[in-house]
């Protein structure tokens, strides 16, 4: 399931448009200054959290003493180099024992993945010259312009707005020095004749424009022009150094209640994806997924839960084994044995004064309730009873001894009652967003929606992923409480040092995560300041980065 965009929007930019010509000209200095305020509040919220990078010493065994136990593998098995890694993984493939031995030595899955992904991220950012220090640099250079352009638009509309407002007073006057003139019957037609209000109207909405669409930068909703082109570019990077060492991308079939725009959202998607994964997904005994756009927060659904009304036998419980046997209208019910169906039930009678839970219950037998024919004696013939049968399908003759030791025969059949049966059938189903809005060039939030929802769609069918996420997570929280990722929701999750709470989201009843999810975002749509620190907090988790990375790399 995604999460909410962690960049922080800001209420007063959508009352920026109040600005045109709906509101009040006298209004228009307070309400620009109270924007302004709201401006200044959001700024100040972000400044005040501190750059950090997260402590991942314990995760990748490195220390200020020593050299960690991956660069002593590194050299033993070739894997410090970009070729090196690549050759590695080629041999993988070929001897899968040896696989088992070099991520051993790694010390896990997790930590090897770190390593891969780390060496391919170097190879990826220096082969389009990539500093992540730099773009740091140049990300807090684009935001300052910003801020300073759109101070000074808001000052420029102080100025029009007062000059409007001189207009409008001005209008007022001539109108109560000369109410009844016929040219003018109302004041908006003196303000209206004023050659100079029209020019300021349009000097109004020009910088009411540029506000509108500094806004979004200025608050970190979305990336400055360059930060956009430069993580396109690096997004392009990482899918050239994953496509040397293992075959990107593929085909998968959809099912046919699919929705044509997800169809090809979703084909798109897919091309970042080892191509294992996607024929794991497509060719598997599941039918194919259900995807769709919607408006409701989108999530990957394994199975689906179907609801039916049926006809079952009416059941109940009897306290005596005896009553159901001279009792016509009760079948006992059996288990696979061949023994009795019972439960422990509350028994009304018990003496509850001993405080002995255990005697104050009895054994109840499960029996079928049944419609029966009237009894007759036991010298009746089956021939006898066979002319008597009552009409409709499912009877049978029943011979029993009743509670009085006399022999009966009658006629009996199962009571049927309406039921709602609920069963659990695999209908995968993936919903995506109808965001259209641009993240970084060529990326969307729909685009980035459904590489997330695809992960989770890995995560049942690849072998081993959701374990390796498990790994990486347990590593990087150790010892850390859960804690609630959304106020007033029963979302949990480790916050560590994630770019995003929701990262390490854990779900209680299913093997799923969102480290996966929320990293390919990261990787190849932009999001999160690319894990890279280039967003308003300046966090950075190059650990996940290089984990992520190294998964879809090796795994």
């Amino acid at each position: 399931m995604r999460c909410a965009d962690p960049r922080i929007m800001v209420a007063g930019v959508a009352q920026v448009a109040l600005l045109s010509a709906g509101v009040p000209t006298g209004g228009r200095s307070r309400l620009v200054e109270t924007l302004r305020l709201r401006l200044r509040l959001t700024r100040t919220e972000q400044e005040s959290e501190a750059l950090v990078e997260p402590n991942t010493e314990a995760a990748t065994g490195s220390s200020e003493t020593g050299s960690s136990p991956a660069s002593v593998y590194n050299s033993v098995y070739n894997a410090e180099s970009f070729s090196g890694v690549k050759e590695l993984l080629n041999e993988f493939r070929l001897d899968p024992d040896y696989r088992q031995e070099v991520v051993e030595a790694f010390g896990g899955e997790a930590n090897f993945a770190r390593h891969v992904g780390k060496v391919m991220a170097d190879e990826a950012m220096a082969r389009i010259d990539f500093d992540a220090d730099e773009e740091r640099i140049r990300y807090r250079d684009d935001i300052d312009v910003a801020n300073e352009d759109y101070e000074a638009a808001f000052e420029e509309m102080d100025v029009i707005n007062s000059r409007i407002d001189a207009i409008t007073e001005q209008a007022r006057a001539e109108a109560k020095a000369d109410p009844h003139n016929p040219l003018y019957p109302t004041i908006d037609h003196r303000i209206m004749s004023n050659p100079e209000h029209k020019e300021l109207l349009e000097a109004s909405q020009k910088y009411l424009d540029m506000v509108n669409n500094l806004a979004p930068v200025v608050t970190g909703q979305t990336y400055p022009e360059r930060t956009k082109r430069r993580l396109a570019e690096l997004a392009d990077s990482y899918r050239d150094v994953l496509s040397e060492v293992r075959t990107m991308g593929g085909s998968h079939a959809w099912s046919k209640e699919s929705d044509k725009d997800a169809v090809m959202t979703f084909n798109s998607a897919i091309q970042d994806f080892p191509s294992e994964w996607i024929e794991a997904s497509a060719y598997s005994n599941t039918p194919p997924p259900i995807v769709r756009i919607s408006k409701e927060r989108a999530h990957y659904t394994h199975e689906m839960i179907l609801e039916k009304k049926e006809m079952v036998p009416q059941v109940t419980y009897v306290s005596s084994l005896d009553k159901i046997s001279t009792s016509p209208g009760l079948v006992l019910n059996r288990d696979d044995n061949g023994d009795p169906v019972t439960m422990e039930m509350f028994d009304e009678n018990a003496d509850m004064s001993s405080g002995d839970m255990s005697t104050w219950t009895k054994t109840a037998y499960s029996a079928t309730v049944c419609a029966t024919s009237t009894p007759m004696p036991g010298s009746f013939s089956d021939e006898d009873m066979e002319r008597n049968k009552p009409k409709g399908r499912g009877w049978e003759l029943h011979r029993y001894t009743d509670y009085s030791g006399s022999e009966k025969v009658c006629w009996r059949r199962p009571k049927k009652t309406s039921q709602v049966i609920s069963r659990s059938v695999p209908l995968p189903q993936i919903l995506t967003s109808t965001d259209h809005t641009e993240i970084i060039h060529g990326m969307t939030d729909a685009d980035s929606t459904a590489r997330h929802e695809f992960v989770h769609r890995s995560e049942y069918m690849v072998k081993g992923l959701s374990d390796v996420e498990r790994e990486f997570l347990e590593s990087r929280t150790s010892g850390e409480s859960l804690s609630r990722i959304y106020k007033g929701k029963d979302e949990m999750g480790y916050k560590d040092h994630f770019v995003h709470h929701y990262m390490g989201k854990i779900y209680r009843d299913k093997d799923n995560y969102e480290i996966m999810s929320t990293g390919v975002e990261g990787l190849f749509c932009g999001r999160f300041g690319g894990f890279i620190g280039l967003s308003n907090d300046g966090i950075q988790d190059e650990d996940m980065r290089n984990f992520v990375l190294g998964v879809l790399a090796s795994k």
